[in-house]
C-alpha cells in the first residue's frame, strides 16, 4: 500500500485497511495484491487538488478606486476576503504567493500610489487549493 502511495504522485494521503477476518486463505502475496489493488482503485477515483501557498494583505485605499480594484483582482488570481468601510476602504485580499508583489504593484499603479498595505502574511498551503484534472 505504501509503495502504491509513494509512486502515485499524491501527497498528504493516508490509506487504512481494516481486516475483519483473520484467516490465511489469501496468503501473504494475496494480501499484498488485494491491498495494493484497493489503493490503486481508490486513487483512480480520488478528487485531486493542488496546494497553493497564499498571502493575505489588507489594502487601504480611497472609495474612488474601489470599482477598478475589484475588476483588477481576477487578473492577479486574488480574492476579496473582507471589506471594511470607514473614511477609507480596507480590503482584505488573498492571492497566490507569487502574485503578492505584482498585485501590490498593480494596486499602486491603479491608485497612483494612494494605497497602503498591512498584514502581509504567508498562509499555509491548505488555505487554498486548485482542482487538478
Amino acid at each position: 500500500m505504501f509503495t502504491v502511495l509513494q509512486h502515485s504522485g499524491v501527497g498528504d494521503c493516508v490509506a487504512v485497511v481494516t481486516r475483519y477476518y483473520g484467516g490465511i486463505k489469501l496468503g501473504t502475496g494475496g494480501l499484498v495484491k488485494a491491498y495494493s489493488a484497493a489503493v490503486q482503485q481508490t486513487l483512480e477515483t480520488l478528487p485531486r487538488t493542488l496546494k497553493v501557498a497564499r498571502v493575505q494583505m489588507v489594502a487601504h485605499l480611497g472609495y474612488g478606486a474601489l470599482t477598478a480594484v475589484r475588476q483588477l483582482l481576477p487578473s492577479c488570481e486574488a480574492e476579496l476576503v473582507a471589506e471594511v468601510f470607514t473614511d477609507t476602504v480596507a480590503l482584505t485580499l488573498r492571492c497566490p504567493e507569487e502574485q503578492g508583489a505584482p498585485l501590490q504593484q498593480a494596486l499602486r499603479d491603479l491608485t497612483r500610489g494612494q494605497v497602503t498595505f498591512t498584514d502581509l502574511a504567508p498562509q499555509s498551503p491548505q488555505s487554498g487549493s486548485v482542482p487538478v484534472d
